[in-house]
């Protein structure tokens, strides 16, 4: 109220101001003679700036509360859309859709309580760190009957560097709600026969040391999780497109989900691809399925934790895969 008053005292100044010099510059040029009745003319001329003041504010009020209701019915035209494809997606059965949209909406929701304290901010990330953002946020939705199978590199776990331990506990708090989660991470075979240690050689020791290191704190919890290492004899080319990659399914859906990035030449300004289906032959998931068991069933080149840790750091144990 206090400041609707002030805005028509506000236009009452500046309107009666400009009628005044107005009514002024005619008694100047003789167009008018106030000697009889000036008080009468005064007295009209506040009475018709006042009424056009609020004249003025009023039109303001229903131009902005006419913008204010466009934006909300807006809203509700979108709110509305998505529940018309939430619904769409309920009587399709596609869960990994539904799932998506809830992740998508709830991360929304949280950044939009903000703006009841006046405040939002929108946070910077580099290409990668978005990618394994998605990555980490898909998998805190996973439930029991989930199946999350990805292909990752040494390449990836250095970029997660900062956030491993968060990135480590979030898989095995899935695992631990019933998520079955399948890792193979592909080391570059040559770093274990250089005896100079590289660039490349004391990054997957960082890598695998960090792993390790969470493993051996997580005693009872870390074995939920599959984890297995590959040592490739070309890792140029079995890191190529689109590694790392992410495979997610529920057979009580024939539901699925890939998780597909593409790179640059220089790996470091990726997109990432996220496919639905309900077919498992689908171009965009079986190729990179096939891929990934054919990996899974070697007798060979696969290692445990266990070995590939024992075979950086200390003596290469006797239990591991001859490679």
């Amino acid at each position: 109220m206090k400041k609707d008053v002030k805005k028509i005292s506000v236009r009452f100044i500046f309107t009666f101001g400009i009628l005044w010099g107005f009514l002024e510059s005619m008694i100047v040029f003789g167009v008018m003679n106030l000697e009889k009745g000036g008080g009468k003319y005064f007295i009209t001329l506040l009475l018709f700036s006042l009424f056009l003041s609020i004249i003025n504010w009023y039109y303001d009020k229903l131009t902005q509360d006419r913008e204010l209701s466009t934006l909300l019915n807006n809203i509700k035209i979108r709110t509305s859309s998505i529940s018309r494809h939430s619904k769409r997606f309920h009587s399709d059965g596609s869960y990994y859709k539904l799932l998506f949209l809830d992740w998508r909406i709830e991360t929304e929701l949280k950044k939009i309580r903000k703006l009841h304290g006046g405040h939002f901010q929108i946070e910077g990330r580099k290409p990668f760190d978005n990618l394994i953002y998605v990555f980490r946020s898909v998998i805190t939705k996973l439930q029991e009957g989930d199946v999350y199978r990805t292909l990752s590199c040494i390449d990836f776990w250095e970029h997660v560097r900062l956030e491993r331990n968060f990135f480590l506990t979030e898989n095995l708090e899935a695992a631990k709600r019933g998520v079955t989660i399948k890792r193979i991470l592909i080391i570059d075979k040559e770093l274990f026969k250089s005896k100079i240690r590289s660039d490349d050689r004391r990054i997957l020791e960082d890598v695998v040391r960090g792993i390790y290191e969470k493993a051996i704190n997580s005693k009872g919890y870390f074995d939920k999780m599959e984890l297995k290492f590959f040592y490739s004899d070309n890792y140029t080319k079995d890191i190529s497109y689109p590694v790392p990659y992410a495979l997610i399914t529920n057979d009580n859906f024939d539901d699925y989900m890939a998780l597909l990035p593409t790179f640059n030449q220089f790996r470091d300004s990726p997109f990432l691809d996220i496919y639905f289906t309900h077919d498992k032959t689908n171009t965009h998931f079986i190729t990179h399925d096939r891929r990934f068991e054919d990996l899974w069933g070697r007798n060979k080149g696969l290692y445990t934790l266990e070995e590939t840790y024992d075979k950086l750091f200390g003596v290469e144990s006797t239990t591991a895969n001859k490679t």
